[in-house]
């Protein structure tokens, strides 16, 4: 009598493998939701983490100038006409203090030259009657500046947060930022910025298109950590208690219908 030919079990397989590729689909998506989403809240949060001098906002990176914390301004550093040797201006410089490198910003509220012209023509401190003022000197005798009106940074606030970010060209035309962040929520920009309270820092922003790029294991880490950055706490809780709900669910249903045919051989 010839021995009875053993069957292949695929009744199990059949009965996991639409959860299986549930769970996959599930956590994939998990994760290019959350890649996409992190740009998103470090964008509408308008809190940035600094990170050796650097400041990533979406998907640009800016080398901050010196003081990387930039200057808290207040009325105390207003003045009616601007002046590059100013005590009320704020000074940056790329490494240490020196002459060299600086660049100065000053701010001008009712600007008494406003409207004034020079030889039939207005300068560039005559141009806003409020405005930042940006100014350096290079060589032996160059000098280059850039006027920033309020009104500019105001509308070049970033939608749903409490920053502004104004590229303007100076020094041979270098890119730099004037980085304007204010306290407290979003709708309040305008009146701390009309009121003179807010923090200014000067970036050097860098375009690369991988800045910001995070890999799907580090994301899949930080969402099971509850440790998305720029996310708060309480929202972290959430997303990773979805997504360990949805892992439970979708684990039992495999274990649940795959169990009954291997206690019984198939």
């Amino acid at each position: 009598m010839l021995p009875k030919r053993i069957g292949h079990d695929r009744t199990a397989t059949e009965r996991i493998m639409g959860p299986v590729v549930l769970l996959a689909s599930f956590i994939l998506i998990t994760i290019m939701v959350m890649a996409t989403m992190t740009s998103f809240f470090q964008t509408a949060s308008g809190e940035w983490e600094e990170v050796r001098g650097t400041l990533l906002i979406g998907a640009t990176e800016y080398t901050l100038r010196n003081p990387n914390d930039g200057w808290n301004i207040t009325n105390a550093n207003v003045t009616d006409r601007w002046d590059h040797e100013a005590s009320e201006n704020a000074y940056f410089y790329e490494d240490a203090p020196g002459e060299d490198d600086q660049i100065v910003v000053g701010f001008i509220r009712d600007n008494a030259y406003f409207g004034a012209t020079y030889g039939g023509r207005a300068f560039d401190e005559a141009l806003y009657l409020d405005y930042i003022m940006i100014y350096t000197e290079f060589g032996w005798w160059d000098n280059d500046d850039w006027p920033i009106s309020y009104e500019t940074i105001l509308a070049n606030q970033i939608k749903n947060s409490n920053v502004s970010i104004t590229e303007f060209g100076i020094r041979h035309n270098t890119t730099y930022a004037l980085i304007i962040t204010t306290a407290g929520p979003a709708d309040l920009f305008g009146s701390s910025l009309w009121n003179n309270f807010f923090n200014v820092k000067l970036g050097l922003p860098d375009y690369d298109e991988n800045i910001g790029y995070t890999s799907m294991w580090t994301i899949l880490g930080q969402i099971m950590t509850a440790s998305l950055p720029n996310v708060g706490y309480e929202i972290n809780l959430i997303i990773g208690a979805t997504v360990y709900s949805g892992i439970g669910i979708i684990v039992f249903t495999v274990v649940t219908r795959a169990l009954p045919s291997w206690i019984s051989g198939g």
